[in-house]
């Protein structure tokens, strides 16, 4: 699916020092990423963990493209390193409307043209993208959905 990363949190070495989560350094961490991979702008909240033990998992929530996005966090030993992936796939969407648009035009027998308002999206499995379409000149709005896999796309002209 997402980008993993991983990274510790400092815990000074004495007896009984139990590690919280650093939320600065991981919400940093999950920005930068989706900034590298086109997503810039996004915001990421994460909730407050003051224990850190290994196989705890969490979710931080996050809002980009005028969605919102979840993050799968889980925390692989207990000196406080975690991994996260983002749950769902940046997707280009000029090349999702590509895909689309010639399946559009044989189904309808006429050709479709498909535009995206933002460059990128991410989808998670089930979610769905709004674009507008235009066929025979008339001016309309097709739902694309990412189908329970994550893989398979579907779309759906909307009346």
């Amino acid at each position: 699916m997402g980008q993993f990363h991983c990274f510790v949190i400092g815990c000074a070495l004495l007896a009984g020092c139990e590690t919280s989560l650093d939320r600065d350094k991981l919400v940093a961490d999950i920005k930068a990423t989706l900034t590298e991979k086109g997503v810039v702008g996004a915001t990421v909240n994460c909730p407050e963990v003051k224990k850190m033990t290994a196989n705890l998992k969490f979710q931080c929530g996050g809002g980009a493209f005028g969605k919102p996005f979840e993050i799968d966090v889980v925390v692989t030993d207990d000196k406080g390193t975690v991994k996260w992936d983002l749950v769902g796939k940046i997707v280009e969407t000029e090349k999702l409307a590509a895909f689309v648009q010639p399946k559009i035009t044989e189904k309808l027998g006429s050709p479709a043209v498909v535009t995206c308002a933002d460059k990128k999206a991410i989808l998670a499995p089930k979610d769905s993208l709004t674009c507008d379409i235009t066929v025979d000149g008339k001016a309309g709005h097709v739902a694309i959905t990412v189908a329970d896999n994550g893989d398979d796309v579907n779309w759906e002209i909307l009346k």
